[in-house]
């Protein structure tokens, strides 16, 4: 089973692996630089990409990201993506990488929350078990 974890309100991080675009995980405070939300897996999974999805609340988009990998959930490697979110609908990209842990972090200020309604991975064998 995957492991969810994120730097706040983690124990809302499923609904944006819920498949039902009616619930969301947010932040529950303003966006501010250093907030993250990351996913462990049992095995190592090979990575493509990530599809960040707000839409339904439109302006909780991440102002910046930066997309990070880790083997063991404690030592992180450079970024491989970084950039400014400009719409509720974000696809990042990314070399295809293989590592257990991804770790998403939200770079940006605004007075909104960080809302994600869901979350899809691009890569070979994604199931969720």
């Amino acid at each position: 089973s995957w492991k969810l974890g994120a730097s706040h309100s983690a124990k809302d991080l499923k609904a944006a692996f819920d498949g039902d675009m009616g619930t969301r995980y947010s932040t529950g405070k303003s966006m501010a630089p250093g907030m993250w939300v990351q996913v462990g897996f049992p095995v190592k999974k090979r990575l493509s990409g990530v599809i960040l999805d707000a839409s339904g609340s439109n302006g909780d988009y991440p102002r910046g990201y930066s997309v990070q990998f880790s083997d063991d959930g404690n030592t992180w490697g450079k970024p491989v993506a970084e950039g400014k979110g400009r719409k509720a609908l974000l696809e990042i990209s990314f070399p295809p990488i293989e590592a257990k842990f991804l770790r998403i972090t939200q770079t940006g200020n605004d007075r909104l929350y960080w809302s994600i309604h869901e979350i899809r991975l691009l890569g070979n064998q994604l199931r969720k078990k």
